[in-house]
């Protein structure tokens, strides 16, 4: 009985796996079709009538180059399509005799409408890549129009990318100064207030963040402004001020942990109450946002970089100088702890002696 079972067992599982085949085979089939059917929809859109009119049009005209770089998309389709008829044919393919006469089909009809292209050209030549018949000038357009179409998408990118730059440069701007003006104002103003833990502690919590906001509203955020017409030479920009950045921002960095411990350790609500009054963030996200804007900088110098290639040597550098930011922090509060370390040594040892 085991047998039998297993036998049956084995016919069903067959017959299951041939019936899923020609399933996926046919679902191929018809991804194919329905590929193929694009095409001959745009040959039947651009009849004879059409083709005509290209007579008419300038080499140079926005229809003929709308047209001429329609005719590369379709001319690459039409070659993938054909290799990829050419694959499912020799893994002899459940619907092998369809897909083959599809593909004749697209070939033929694909290639006499580029042969009436190229009577219209009047120039032609033996296409080495495809086996067809092309016309040279339209393929030295098709790769100038390639080009031409790399560049303005880049352009475009370095454009979007630097004014993601310059308005996050704003913003961050705004951010010190409502940290400072609110937060750091209302201790400096009205001391009787300030909670005993928090008394002259100013310097702990806030560090440099003045410095850090005059740097940028006055200087770079002045500087970088310079660069809205040649985003590509921004990088420029941060080479010059590197020094700046290092000196403010290491120590920021450096010290920030410290910050953060003594906002941890205070549980009252004096924060709390300036936040409310003025309607503004938290305190811990304005103290945090220096780390945060030079690991943006990071990221957007990287990204700019993508798409620059005559100045990507600058942008290279200035992402370079943020990325040597935070190790050089890091390096500093290591060297702290040692130092703290070697006191503390230092005084064990009189102790023990």
């Amino acid at each position: 009985v085991s047998s039998i079972l297993k036998n049956k067992e084995e016919t069903v599982l067959n017959a299951w796996h041939y019936r899923k085949k020609i399933i996926d085979e046919y679902l191929q089939y018809i991804s194919f079709k329905r590929n193929t059917d694009k095409v001959f929809v745009w040959i039947d859109e651009h009849d004879e009538c059409f083709v005509s009119k290209l007579e008419e049009l300038d080499i140079n005209d926005e229809g003929y180059m709308d047209f001429v770089r329609a005719l590369k998309e379709k001319k690459t389709m039409v070659r993938k399509l054909v290799e990829r008829a050419d694959v499912l044919v020799e893994r002899s393919h459940s619907f092998a005799p369809l897909i083959k006469d599809t593909c004749n089909r697209l070939d033929s009809g694909f290639n006499d409408f580029f042969q009436k292209i190229m009577r219209i050209n009047n120039k032609e030549e033996i296409d080495k890549e495809a086996g067809r018949k092309s016309d040279s000038s339209l393929e030295e357009k098709l790769e100038q129009q390639e080009l031409n179409e790399g560049k303005r998408k880049a352009a475009k990118q370095r454009e979007l990318i630097f004014n993601e730059l310059l308005n996050t440069e704003r913003a961050y701007v705004d951010s010190l100064s409502k940290c400072i003006q609110h937060y750091l104002g209302e201790m400096k103003q009205h001391p009787e207030e300030v909670p005993e833990f928090l008394r002259n502690k100013e310097s702990i919590l806030f560090l440099n963040i003045e410095e850090i906001h005059n740097f940028h509203k006055n200087l770079f955020l002045k500087d970088l402004e310079r660069y809205e017409d040649s985003p590509e030479d921004v990088g420029h920009c941060f080479v010059t001020w590197a020094k700046q950045f290092h000196i403010y921002y290491v120590e920021y960095c450096k010290n920030n942990e410290t910050c953060i411990k003594l906002l941890t350790q205070y549980r009252g609500p004096y924060f709390e109450t300036i936040q409310h009054k003025y309607q503004i963030d938290t305190i811990n996200s304005y103290l945090i946002k220096p780390v945060q804007r030079i690991t943006k900088y990071e990221l957007l110098l990287q990204r700019l970089m993508s798409c620059c290639e005559e100045s990507k040597g600058e942008v290279k550098e200035g992402y370079d100088l943020m990325c040597s930011v935070p190790k050089k922090a890091n390096d500093a509060m290591h060297l702290s702890y040692l130092e703290e370390l070697e006191v503390c040594i230092y005084i064990l040892s009189k102790i023990v002696y």
